[in-house]
C-alpha cells in the first residue's frame, strides 16, 4: 500500500512538473518573438533550449505513463508473486509455466523500456546542462572582451590626464 501511494504521488508530480515546464517553454517562445534585437546565436540558443526542454517534458510524460502501466498491468505485483513462488519451486524442482515465462519476459521488457526512457531523459538533461555551460562561457568571454576594449579606449585618456597633472 505505501508503494502505491508513493507511486501515485510520483506520477502526479511528474505530470504536474511536465505540464508546468512545457507551459514555461511555450511562454519562452512567445517572449523570443518580442526580442528582435537579440543576437542570432542567442536566439538559436533559446530556440534549441526550448526544443530540448519540450523533449524532456515529453519524456517525463512517457515515464509517468509507463509508471501507470506498471500498476495497470500488475508488473511489480506479478514479479513479487513469482519471486515468492520461486523459493518453493526450487525446493520442489518445478519449472515456470509457459504463461509465467511470458509474463516474466513481458515484465522485463517493460522495465527495460522504462529504464531506456529514463536514460534518454537524463541524456537530454545532460545535453541541456552542457549547452547552458557553453552559453555562459560565451557570454563571460564577450563581457571580458568588451571590458578589455573599453579599458584600451580609456587608457590614452588616463595617460593624458596623468601627463597634464605632472
Amino acid at each position: 500500500m505505501p508503494e502505491q501511494v508513493f507511486a501515485i504521488v510520483l506520477i502526479f508530480t511528474l505530470l504536474g512538473v511536465s505540464g508546468y515546464f512545457a507551459w514555461r517553454q511555450f511562454r519562452t517562445l512567445q517572449w523570443l518573438k518580442t526580442q528582435p534585437q537579440m543576437m542570432p546565436e542567442d536566439r538559436t540558443y533559446y530556440r534549441r533550449q526550448v526544443i530540448r526542454r519540450l523533449m524532456g517534458c515529453g519524456l517525463t510524460l512517457i515515464l509517468a505513463g509507463l509508471l501507470i502501466g506498471i500498476f495497470a498491468f500488475g508488473v511489480m505485483a506479478g514479479l513479487d508473486q513469482l519471486a515468492a513462488q520461486g523459493g518453493q519451486a526450487r525446493k520442489d524442482g518445478t519449472k515456470l509455466t509457459e504463461e509465467q515465462q511470458d509474463f516474466v519476459r513481458f515484465s522485463f521488457s517493460y522495465l527495460g523500456v522504462l529504464m531506456l526512457v529514463l536514460f534518454v531523459l537524463l541524456s537530454v538533461v545532460f545535453v541541456d546542462v552542457m549547452a547552458i555551460r557553453r552559453f555562459g562561457m560565451r557570454h563571460r568571454k564577450r563581457i571580458r572582451d568588451d571590458r578589455r576594449a573599453m579599458l584600451m579606449r580609456q587608457l590614452p585618456l588616463l595617460r593624458r590626464e596623468r601627463e597634464e597633472k605632472e
